[in-house]
């Protein structure tokens, strides 16, 4: 019978380990990180720490688009036979601008600067969403150049 008890113990003790878990609420921990370029010091979030991601106008489809109609390969990497793809790293404020470009990783010079210059052109995106405000998100995108 004292066998019984133990297992009517651990029963009872699972039961209110279960009930006081329901009494705690779930928080959802984001990545957020202080950018304090250009006068700033407002939080920016990570892409996949967002409810609703940062878009291109149009969707990606548009993107590409823009990519493909206003990348203007750099004569001298052309004229080499220079390819490579470089990935950039920007900001898109809570209004929609793109701000604080870098290049992340490189492929040459001339098609670096170019990719910046891409990146920098682009028109207002629509902002990424955390809990119904339009918040900074830090993205990463690859711009290849193919001849």
């Amino acid at each position: 019978m004292s066998s019984m008890s133990n297992v009517a113990r651990v029963a009872f003790t699972i039961i209110l380990f279960n009930i006081a878990l329901l009494g705690v609420k779930a928080q959802t921990v984001r990545a957020v990180h202080f950018v304090s370029g250009q006068g700033s010091t407002k939080p920016v979030y990570e892409y996949n720490a967002v409810d609703i991601p940062p878009s291109f106008p149009g969707g990606k489809l548009s993107l590409m688009r823009y990519i493909n109609s206003e990348r203007r390969y750099p004569a001298h990497a052309y004229e080499k036979g220079i390819e490579g793809r470089v990935t950039c790293g920007f900001v898109v404020g809570a209004d929609g601008s793109i701000r604080e470009v870098s290049v992340l990783k490189s492929a040459y010079p001339a098609l670096d600067a170019e990719a910046v210059r891409l990146v920098e052109s682009m028109p207002k995106w629509d902002p990424g969403i955390v809990d119904g405000m339009k918040v900074a998100v830090y993205c990463v995108m690859p711009i290849a150049f193919r001849l």
